[in-house]
């Protein structure tokens, strides 16, 4: 694809889950190994990242996967049938090298053209934003494809501090669900934003 810098992962059941659900990262982060930058050149840099630190739960400095997991209630008998199930990838088409790094408005504007690949090679059902920094460029990162009609973004209700965000879709007679919640790394809760998923979109829960 030509926008994505990483192939996605794709769980081996994803194309059969009751629903596709496709869950968005916002960027990779280097880390201090001394190989981390050449390792992160590799196109298959985000399977590994996922198959390591989502589905195997390998010790790393960051809280992104283990909330993720934790968010659905995963635990070691369920992690690996969950990740056989959806798909992942992150938004941001290049490494950033430290955690207050952040990306430009070139790296969101290709990010956006990176998602819109990727909605086209896997046809998600829901996506779901583990982060909602961009979640007000969406309408205006898309609105080059003529084939995408983007509504307009919706504020549902305020978890914390942060803002959960919701938008639909229309593509190809396919309306696509995209929810923005808070980026699950420090002070996430996933206790609330469980709650708050499940009042209207359960359905992500039991895929």
């Amino acid at each position: 694809m030509k926008h994505l810098k990483w192939s996605p992962y794709v769980g081996d059941n994803f194309s059969t889950a009751k629903s596709k659900l496709l869950l968005i990262g916002e960027s990779h982060y280097l880390d201090e190994k001394p190989d981390s930058l050449n390792r992160s050149k590799d196109p298959q840099f985000t399977k590994e990242v996922v198959k390591s630190l989502g589905v195997n739960e390998d010790y790393y400095p960051s809280h992104f996967f283990p909330n993720v997991n934790r968010l659905f209630a995963l635990n070691d008998t369920s992690r690996e049938a969950f990740w056989s199930k959806v798909a992942f990838y992150n938004f941001i088409q290049r490494p950033m090298f430290t955690k207050n790094t952040r990306p430009n408005r070139a790296d969101i504007a290709l990010g956006w053209s990176a998602f819109d690949e990727i909605l086209e090679k896997l046809s998600p059902d829901i996506c779901l934003f583990l982060g909602n920094s961009n979640a007000k460029t969406m309408q205006k990162g898309l609105s080059e494809n003529q084939k995408l009609k983007v509504e307009p973004l919706r504020y549902m209700n305020k978890v914390g501090g942060s803002w959960f965000y919701k938008s639909n879709i229309e593509r190809d007679d396919k309306t696509i669900t995209c929810l923005f919640i808070k980026h699950p790394s420090r002070y996430f809760s996933y206790i609330k934003w469980r709650k708050e998923l499940s009042n209207k979109y359960d359905i992500i829960f039991h895929i």
